[in-house]
């Protein structure tokens, strides 16, 4: 049939749909984007995949931080560490207190928060060590620039005992136990009586004691360890680390009955 005449484009019309369908399609991607993207952004984001506490939040450094000191231009970070140095404290009952740091994976800056942590509570007037755990890559020797010829594992093994072990670090009532050589069964060591044994002699001369670990996705050195700590302490990259990390960490975490399971933001 043909036309009594000549069509013509509605132009509003069109418009119209030309919008309606943008804006679903928009919408739809968006959504599409959030739902792929798991990365937790926020502090409120990670205190929901987490369900814990959070204890602290530090704020990004300029350069690399390693150990936070006035007047070197991390006075943000120092102030970040005092608030969960205070944070921390407040869960004692005045005997000491040992506390775990691990991640979820590697590169959440968990070693370079135990060393500022123990720092700022040493400031306090408590005496600290500093046990590195990590029998894998550890770091803690590097940061307080300490030789790692001999440390943790020499007294596992039996080798020299804990006070042969114990350095004193650049900061005032500050010691450090290094990992010593790596071993082929770090799990086994962490995991044994003499670890056990160790902590008991530790409490008897120190305030505070904080227990570097590896990250939990990787191996399961901090898992055993974790209930013979009074305060587990999780750090967790912001814009880096994934929901479902932590929410394995989490299960992993209440599988082994800790006592107190908390977060700090890195």
């Amino acid at each position: 049939m043909v036309p009594n005449r000549a069509a013509k484009p509605r132009h509003l019309v069109n418009l119209a749909l030309g919008f309606a369908i943008g804006l679903v399609t928009g919408v739809a991607l968006a959504l599409l984007a959030e739902n792929l993207d798991t990365t937790l952004y926020t502090a409120e984001q990670i205190e929901s995949a987490t369900q814990m506490e959070t204890v602290g939040q530090i704020p990004a450094a300029k350069e690399d931080l390693t150990i936070a000191r006035l007047g070197a231009g991390h006075y943000p970070q120092l102030e970040s560490f005092r608030r969960l140095r205070t944070n921390i404290l407040a869960t004692s009952d005045g005997g000491t207190q040992v506390a775990l740091l691990t991640s979820a994976k590697r590169g959440e800056g968990k070693s370079t928060v135990a060393a500022n942590l123990a720092v700022t509570v040493a400031q306090s007037g408590r005496e600290v060590v500093v046990v590195d755990c990590d029998l894998r890559l550890p770091t803690v020797h590097k940061l307080f620039d300490l030789p790692n010829k001999r440390g943790l594992t020499n007294v596992l093994a039996g080798e020299v005992q804990v006070d042969e072990a114990i350095q004193y670090s650049a900061f005032p009532r500050v010691q450090v136990v290094t990992s010593g050589p790596l071993p082929p069964n770090p799990t086994e060591l962490l995991g044994s009586q003499r670890m056990l044994d160790l902590i008991e002699q530790l409490k008897s001369q120190f305030d505070f004691i904080i227990l570097d670990t590896p990250a939990l996705l990787s191996v399961a050195d901090a898992a055993v360890l974790a209930p013979a700590v009074d305060n587990v302490i999780l750090v967790v990259a912001q814009s880096q680390t994934r929901r479902g990390d932590v929410q394995t960490v989490r299960r992993q975490l209440s599988s082994v009955r800790v006592k107190s399971m908390e977060v700090v933001i890195n």
